[in-house]
């Protein structure tokens, strides 16, 4: 494992597990209240926040796919430098566009799940 994919692996197993946290602590109900900032995600509410990074919708499930999140997102800690540094095609997924390396791809997408987070934690506290 490198020191790169070990903080890569590190910051997503944080955000998932903030997630896991968050979502565990409340009743169904609190996911259908309002997101702040996250009003273009489905309908606004907290669940559509969560279902953004878990894509499911029913408490229980939510948490069963965070966890599955976390687990897959733990392999990032294989990845070699010469991996995170390769330039992913254009469109291979949401953050890539031909330009950025693999590890400035995944550093977007945890900036954007860092938001969810804050926006999560700030609708249910």
């Amino acid at each position: 494992m490198t020191d790169r994919g070990k903080q890569l692996r590190a910051t997503a197993a944080g955000q998932i597990a903030e997630l896991i946290a968050l979502t565990s602590t409340v009743e169904q109900a609190a996911l259908r209240l309002p997101c702040p900032g996250r009003e273009k995600l489905g309908d606004g509410t907290v669940g559509a926040g969560v279902r953004h990074t878990a894509d499911t919708f029913d408490l229980g499930a939510v948490l069963e796919q965070l966890s599955a999140s976390r687990d897959t997102l733990g392999r990032i800690a294989e990845l070699t430098d010469s991996q995170l540094d390769a330039i992913p095609p254009d469109g291979s997924f949401r953050f890539c566009d031909g330009q950025r390396s693999l590890a400035q791809v995944l550093a977007s997408l945890f900036k954007h799940q860092g938001h969810q987070v804050d926006a999560i934690r700030s609708a249910v506290a």
